[in-house]
């Protein structure tokens, strides 16, 4: 038995597959110590299951697995493996009583079996390692003759007492294994996830930036071919206009100004998801600019019929803002108002002072109202209220441009609803405060409508009825304008004529005008004006960079380029 105990200690250090080696002690087992061997393992399910068997005749062990299969062992059995895996106690028979095999049997046909055995001594002991129980292992003599003894059961639970840690130590390693495939898969699994959220994010990045091309480009053209209409509307109304045509040409003005609204409404949403939005914060009266933007639908409100009720009551008029971006805000409510407002309707707008130096402004109408559900979306993109399947017009982005300006200098706007058909009130609260507007300061020397006698243009636009119109408003103001229709054609121009002043669009044919300017002033040191229908902050910053004084957008107001003009020109004759 010490020599068994001695090769199996070396089989069982010699590798960490403990089924093959717990195999192959059987093996060696018999017929040195036993005419019968079998090892039992408890397996991951808690149940025993037979890991080997070994006797010197095979067909002894086919006929075992035979007869187990017939008379599967009871796993709840009092002695043998089933006791000694419970209990963690060796069973020593060193004679095997007759009464303990027939006690054994399941009827006559097992009992004559086990008899045919001829079963003489055995020894079942535990495979045991850091008190837990992985098995059993048995030991018996038959043919033989053998009688095991006291020292024999010694030496089999040093034998069960190794198997035990070499199953422990098995385990420990493929859970260790586990854990390091386990950490891989991780591992692999982290780096895929994150080069996937870097991929996602990259994607996401150039969806954004593609977003942004395809807004400055539909700005673009969108923008440009409205320049001339409204340029050539408001010139006309600025002469004496037969009064009978005046309501026709201003329904123009109003609505090219209204499509121009809606690009910039596209262009603002993008700017305030950038967290790119330029606020100019100063003190303004909102009793001087709501009346302002009521004004601008005075003809809107006549045509529905719509009473118009102000109630302009805070002895706050004052807060800190951007008028620009605040006349946004009520332009945007006022619309709204009259467009789910149905005729003889009423819209009540009403300013109040509120505690904390806050002033509220409150936009009321009797118009279709807004239900539940929809209230809490109402500030959401693309979101409109209304009856299903009918469009009431624009893009539903005011109101959440709205939201995103008030909060944006510090405001809050908030809508209320008693439901459909009850109307629907708009409130903005701004922070009120005790500065006083700041006059602006009087310019001196300013030119007058002929200044700009002598002093030659340079005005590049493939954009033909634009470049028409310009050329027509600035030479009505006395300058002289040389027009060019590309880059190329501005580039061979500019060789040969001196200028005071270049006018350029952005978006031309050939290259755009930020590659065309730096190649210029290598030819003229002329101020220029960037005059294009790119409209983003972005792209004002991008004219800058590439050496123009200002940047106005498509279409524009014809004071704003004529005074633009005169500044660029001013300015340039004061440095010299």
């Amino acid at each position: 038995m010490i020599h068994l105990l001695t090769e199996a200690s070396e089989l069982l250090a010699s590798s960490l597959d403990y089924e093959k080696t717990l195999t192959r002690v059987a093996e060696l087992a018999v017929p040195r110590i036993a005419d019968w061997c079998a090892v039992d393992i408890v397996n991951t399910k808690g149940e025993i299951e037979r890991l080997a068997v070994a006797h010197i005749d095979p067909k002894k062990i086919r006929f075992v697995h035979q007869i187990e299969k017939k008379y599967p062992p009871d796993p709840n059995a009092s002695t043998g493996v089933p006791e000694v895996i419970r209990t963690g106690k060796s069973e020593f028979y060193p004679n095997i009583p007759q009464e303990m095999l027939d006690a054994a049997a399941i009827d006559d046909e097992h009992l004559r079996i086990i008899r045919e055995l001829a079963l003489v001594s055995a020894i079942v002991v535990p495979l045991v390692a850091q008190e837990k129980i992985f098995g059993a292992i048995t030991f018996v003599a038959a043919e033989s003759k053998r009688h095991y003894t006291e020292a024999d059961l010694a030496v089999a639970e040093d034998l069960g007492r190794l198997a035990g840690l070499a199953i422990a130590n098995a385990g420990l390693y493929r859970k260790a294994q586990d854990e390091i495939k386990e950490r891989r898969e991780t591992e692999e699994q982290l780096r895929e996830a994150k080069e996937k959220a870097e991929k996602s994010e990259r994607d996401l990045a150039s969806a954004n930036q593609a977003k942004d091309r395809f807004l400055a480009m539909l700005s673009h053209e969108l923008r440009t071919p409205l320049t001339p209409v409204l340029a050539a509307i408001e010139t006309l109304l600025s002469e004496r206009v037969p009064e009978e045509l005046r309501p026709w040409f201003e329904i123009i003005q109003r609505n090219v100004e209204l499509e121009a609204r809606l690009i910039d409404d596209l262009l603002d949403l993008t700017r305030v998801s950038k967290g790119k939005l330029q606020l100019r914060i100063e003190t303004v009266d909102i009793h001087v600019l709501i009346p302002q933007v009521l004004g601008i639908y005075r003809e809107e409100l006549r045509e529905k019929k719509i009473r118009l009720v102000s109630h302009l009551e805070t002895r706050t008029p004052l807060v800190k803002g951007d008028p620009a971006r605040l006349q946004q805000i009520f332009w945007n409510l006022i619309k709204n108002a009259i467009k789910f407002t149905p005729e003889g309707g009423t819209i009540t707008v009403r300013t109040s002072g509120l505690e904390n130096h806050r002033v509220s402004i409150e936009v009321m109408d009797t118009g279709i109202g807004i239900e539940p559900d929809m209230l809490g979306r109402i500030f959401e993109e693309f979101e409109q209220a209304g009856e299903p399947g009918k469009t009431m017009g624009g893009l539903g982005l005011g109101l959440t441009i709205s939201k995103q300006l008030a909060e944006a200098q510090g405001g809050t706007i908030a809508a209320r609803s008693e439901g459909k058909g009850k109307g629907s009130s708009f409130t903005v609260e701004l922070a009120s405060t005790n500065e006083p507007i700041e006059q602006p300061k009087r310019r001196t020397g300013e030119p007058d409508a002929q200044s700009g006698t002598k002093q030659k243009i340079l005005l590049v636009d493939d954009h033909i009825d634009t470049s028409n119109v310009v050329r027509m408003l600035l030479e009505r103001q006395g300058y002289e304008i040389v027009t060019a229709y590309s880059a190329a054609e501005a580039l061979r121009l500019i060789a040969g004529t001196p200028v005071d002043l270049i006018i350029s669009d952005i978006g031309l044919p050939d290259e755009s005008g930020l590659e065309m300017l730096p190649k210029m002033r290598k030819l003229s040191s002329a101020p220029a004006i960037a005059l294009s229908g790119f409209g983003s902050d972005d792209d004002i910053q991008r004219s800058y960079e590439a050496g123009f004084q200002e940047h106005v957008t498509k279409p524009f107001k014809i004071h704003k380029l004529r005074d633009e003009v005169m500044k660029v020109l001013k300015q340039t004759s004061e440095v010299k």
